[in-house]
């Protein structure tokens, strides 16, 4: 592509890329008003004279060309990207004039052009206080604060020591960050193990109790046939079921009683709290594991009466179920207050 001409058909236009061709002008671009992005890098041009009229422009790469100045560049008002890399840029003063008119510019490329050898070219350049990106590289606040107070010293050193301290400053403050960050995560840490502890001790209490009901049923046929039918084995699942809700609700009490334990300032009024808390955790557990028991001895005592027609011979040679089980009972009952007795003491 040697020319530009038909474009004039295309005034919605707003992106044409014509790089790398065989273009030495940009005549024709004129009336393409609502063009924002124009890329022609890789040709022959020598200048930009095609441009003028693209005031809507928001991006313009026209890198790896001859050109020798960017002043056509200074009507593009809302231009914010623009790479004019491996040109023949000469004059420092003219690119930063252009850029300084530039107010909205944000990213600009100019290395690889014979500006990029003068000492004072980043200086330059980076007097318009809207640029973020120069040449591939972020000028941050930092950076920009430690390149202006160079333009107003003669030694060099100074400035660079300046600059190394205030960076190492900026590393130790946020290391100091890092390992305030790292003992807080070790105290949740320990919260949790505690928390754990407790966890595994009550499962291993109730996995006890379990154990314990098992062995305590009464192991002859009858009491096998209760346990095998529907009706027992709906009588396990309920105490299991209440021992899950029982563990839970405890969980979440543990969960709160360690959060108020942090609250607490004062070790004799934390202590006192979670005495009485305690207690109260305590009492209510018993009164919980009591009521199971008579459930289950209550679900049993009425298996055995369904099936006491078909086994009346089986149970006129034992003492009567019933009378067995309201005794177990009772007895439960009985534990039971003396346990919250002792736990109100």
């Amino acid at each position: 592509l040697a020319s530009l001409e038909g474009l004039d058909s295309l005034p919605r236009l707003r992106r044409l890329n014509v790089s790398f061709n065989r273009l030495t002008n940009l005549d024709g671009l004129g009336a393409m008003g609502s063009l924002r992005h124009l890329s022609c890098s890789g040709n022959s041009l020598e200048v930009l004279d095609g441009i003028t009229g693209l005031d809507r422009l928001k991006s313009l790469e026209a890198y790896g060309n001859a050109l020798g100045s960017m002043d056509q560049v200074i009507f593009l008002g809302d231009l914010e990207s623009l790479d004019l890399a491996s040109n023949a840029l000469e004059s420092l003063d003219g690119c930063q004039r252009v850029v300084m008119a530039l107010t909205k510019l944000q990213t600009l490329r100019l290395q690889g052009n014979p500006i990029e050898k003068s000492s004072s070219y980043r200086l330059s350049i980076l007097g318009n206080r809207s640029l973020t990106v120069l040449d591939g590289v972020n000028i941050t606040p930092l950076l920009r604060k430690h390149l202006e107070a160079a333009r107003n010293k003669s030694d060099v050193d100074d400035v660079v020591k300046q600059t190394t301290t205030e960076y190492m400053d900026l590393i130790q403050y946020h290391k100091q960050r890092k390992n305030a960050s790292i003992d807080i995560l070790k105290q949740r840490e320990e919260t949790y193990e505690h928390s754990f502890h407790l966890y595994r001790t009550k499962m291993e209490s109730e996995l006890d109790e379990c154990v314990a009901y098992i062995r305590a049923l009464d192991f002859d046929s009858t009491e096998f046939r209760w346990l095998a039918t529907e009706e027992g084995l709906h009588a396990w699942r309920e105490l299991l079921r209440a021992a899950e809700a029982t563990r839970l609700a405890s969980g979440r009490e543990e969960a709160r009683y360690i959060e108020e334990l942090r609250d607490e300032a004062d070790p004799a009024v934390r202590a006192s709290n979670a005495l009485g808390r305690m207690r109260s955790f305590m009492v209510q557990r018993a009164m919980e594991r009591a009521q199971q028991r008579e459930a289950a001895a209550d679900a049993r005592r009425r298996s055995r009466a369904i099936e006491g027609d078909s086994d009346a011979e089986s149970a006129a040679s034992r003492p009567s179920a019933r009378t067995v089980d309201e005794d177990t009972a009772e007895k439960l009952r009985k534990e039971a207050l003396q346990r919250l007795y002792e736990l109100s003491l």
